[in-house]
């Protein structure tokens, strides 16, 4: 496996547990994991990984959107998600 693709895979579970420490700290329960997930950062290292890889690849960066309103795509459960990382 690659060293960085390990690396943020391994943050990832630390995100998760400062999330939910910090959910807990704050008085707010979800059920089960979802405490450390619903913060919503827990993937973007991966998501960064992603990104350079499809730059890499060829894609322009222009065509790789990875913040704000760009990611911003039809839903199926709501009108609208946010995604992480969308490529045209």
């Amino acid at each position: 496996m690659r060293s960085d693709i390990e690396d943020a895979i391994l943050g990832m579970y630390d995100s998760i547990e400062r999330a939910r420490e910090a959910q807990a700290a704050a008085g707010h329960l979800d059920q089960g994991a979802r405490q450390g997930i619903t913060s919503g950062k827990h993937l973007d290292p991966i998501a960064a990984i992603i990104r350079d890889d499809l730059i890499n690849a060829g894609f322009h960066p222009d065509e790789v959107y990875d913040q704000g309103r760009m990611c911003t795509l039809p839903g199926w459960f709501h009108p609208t998600k946010n995604w992480g990382l969308a490529g045209a």
